[in-house]
């Protein structure tokens, strides 16, 4: 009988998309990411969790796509350009790409109350005396928590109506952290309401009438019907459990991640990124967050940077299913990972793919100093910071070594497997690499607090709010440590 790798070793289309990019890629480029994606796909199902990952690529004007794997184990149905992908919360990208529209066309403007937009005001949600505007709502700092429950304990999702929804965003006792980033599933669709009322059309309309006009995604819809139901990727948990799907009528407006998609509209929708004539995707792209934040926004993209430049990025998670889309300016790079499978860390794994595929075919630059040394650090970090050291000293012009970034992301990842102690070494190399930034100390003084060590953590914030004294998140640290009976 033929092993289970043997059945599902990658049926591979790869190439040039005519209707993407015209003219002809170097047969030299061609073949390093066909090579890149077979390897990182081939490499991501030896780990059995994995049934199945669809990788696509966009690089200099030409993209390349990879289906391998099983949709359903044993059963051989490696997915293809036709497979209806749930892509979660990347959905709110579109979201955003619609309410940039909105404001180009002058029917949102971002810094207005968005009472203004509703015939039943949210007075309690958004008061005369601090405003919820359109750019809070797409910048995650509204103050409206993250999922249903959160905002109302009784609200059941599964009895939700759109009016049950919005008498619960303007219920008195809405814990409202407003100006503060807290994720937000509900803000979104709360947007979709306002573009709703703003256009006289059913969001759902404006979305897809908004895709197919920009980006030609005539495979990419919220609602299902029955002919795509074929087509439709089912997940699984890392028990090979199959999983609830989101095929269903969305109750409110599946504006924040019930939106469905295949990989060559992923394709699509990234090659518009790169589009910098096009003044939609320049403003949906545009920097909106005003004050200084770990995380940048646009509209809902998150927006990063590092010593080569900018990028932007989601991640989008549901019960069986996990993706991200990646944009690389610098390079010319993006890049749509997706995967029928959910489980704790799966989301950092498939990232930890798309980077190391960027950095084997980006065309200037520097490596990934993290990616060189994450393996060593999750078996051993002495290791690893010895391995550090050694690039550093051999090898130092080719590795971002002036990217703090690459060490905080390696801390918090060991942070999230439960390997504090380890993370508390990262973050202290952090420090010293970078001892005039405020960031590595916060760092450093978060794991400290998770092992609760608080006089450490405090010092470590304390120092932080030295080096930035707006930082509002190490001041309510520090008062929180301060105030605690247990802490010092």
């Amino acid at each position: 009988m033929l092993s289970r790798y043997l059945l599902i070793l990658a049926i591979i289309t790869l190439g040039l998309k005519t209707d993407f990019a015209t003219g002809q890629n170097s047969e030299g480029t061609e073949k390093k990411i066909t090579h890149s994606i077979q390897q990182h796909a081939d490499n991501l199902l030896t780990d059995s969790r994995f049934h199945s990952v669809s990788i696509g690529i966009y690089f200099h004007g030409q993209t390349y796509s990879g289906h391998f794997g099983e949709l359903e184990t044993g059963k051989a149905n490696i997915p293809n350009d036709r497979t209806l992908y749930e892509i979660g919360s990347v959905s709110k990208t579109m979201t955003g790409l619609v309410a940039a529209r909105a404001v180009l066309e002058e029917k949102l403007t971002l810094d207005t109350d968005i009472n203004h937009y509703l015939a039943k005001p949210l007075s309690n949600l958004s008061s005369k005396h601090k405003p919820v505007t359109v750019r809070d709502l797409l910048t995650h700092r509204s103050g409206i928590p993250q999922n249903l429950p959160d905002l109302l304990p009784s609200l059941d999702p599964n009895k939700v109506s759109r009016s049950i929804f919005l008498d619960a965003l303007n219920h008195p006792k809405i814990n409202s952290r407003h100006g503060q980033f807290e994720y937000s599933n509900i803000a979104p669709e709360l947007l979709a309401h306002i573009l709703e009322s703003v256009y006289k059309q059913p969001f759902e309309s404006l979305l897809k009438n908004t895709l197919t006009t920009q980006a030609g995604m005539e495979n990419t819809s919220i609602s299902l019907t029955k002919s795509d139901m074929p087509s439709f990727a089912y997940g699984y948990n890392e028990s090979a459990e199959k999983m609830p799907a989101l095929t269903d009528e969305p109750k409110l407006w599946g504006a924040a991640g019930r939106v469905k998609s295949t990989l060559p509209d992923m394709l699509r929708f990234i090659k518009i990124q790169f589009d910098s004539a096009n003044p939609l995707i320049v403003e949906s792209q545009r920097t909106i967050t005003s004050e200084e934040s770990r995380l940048n926004m646009g509209y809902f993209w998150q927006i990063g940077s590092n010593q080569d430049g900018r990028y932007l990025q989601h991640h989008g998670g549901l019960y069986g299913t996990q993706n991200w889309i990646l944009i690389y300016p610098e390079y010319d790079i993006g890049i749509s990972i997706i995967s029928n499978v959910s489980f704790d860390g799966v989301g950092g794994i498939l990232r930890d793919v798309a980077d190391s595929i960027v950095d084997e075919i980006k065309l200037s630059g520097t490596k990934s100093i993290r990616l060189a040394i994450q393996a060593d650090c999750l078996k051993n970090v002495d290791t690893c910071q010895a391995l550090y050291q050694h690039l550093k000293t051999t090898d130092g012009d080719s590795y971002s070594f002036k990217d703090e970034n690459e060490l905080n992301s390696l801390g918090y990842k060991l942070l999230g497997l439960g390997k504090i102690d380890s993370a508390i070494k990262i973050f202290q190399l952090l420090v010293t690499e970078f001892p005039k930034q405020s960031n590595p100390y916060d760092s450093l003084a978060e794991a400290y607090y998770m092992k609760k060590d608080y006089a450490n953590a405090l010092d470590n914030y304390q120092i932080s709010l030295s080096l930035n004294k707006n930082n509002t998140n190490v001041q309510s640290m520090i008062i929180r440590i301060k105030n605690s009976t247990h802490a010092l």
